[in-house]
């Protein structure tokens, strides 16, 4: 048998965060991740990728904001300009809606370059 793919991956945590660094893609991708549990109703989180063969880089930040019970606002950003937001209301009866918009900051437009709603039972 021949090995197509090969990575490895490293974890450190602690009660109110999480870091790690992975391979992907024959370990030619490195991604290296931060989470960061602030309080019990704000998380952030970063994450930077590298690319060896090209050098392409990605820088990306996000964050979870829990609003009220059920409902919280998650948003990200990456060095592309790309803007992702999205507002999360889970119900008792489990079932969670989700409205996901999806901008890009380079053109300056209000009108999202996509949009999305979701609808998840159980």
């Amino acid at each position: 048998q021949k090995v197509t793919d090969y990575n490895a991956v490293a974890q450190y945590s602690q009660p109110d965060f999480t870091a790690a660094i992975k391979t992907t893609n024959q370990a030619d991708d490195v991604a290296v991740s931060y989470i960061h549990n602030v309080c019990k109703d704000f998380t952030f989180a970063g994450q930077a990728t590298y690319n060896i063969a090209s050098g392409a880089r990605t820088l990306t930040a996000g964050a979870e904001h829990k609003l009220h019970h059920g409902v919280a606002l998650k948003y990200k950003a990456n060095n592309a300009g790309t803007v992702t937001t999205m507002v999360e209301h889970k119900l008792e009866n489990q079932v969670t809606f989700r409205l996901t918009t999806q901008f890009d900051a380079n053109t300056y437009s209000t009108v999202p370059d996509k949009f999305g709603l979701g609808i998840v039972f159980g």
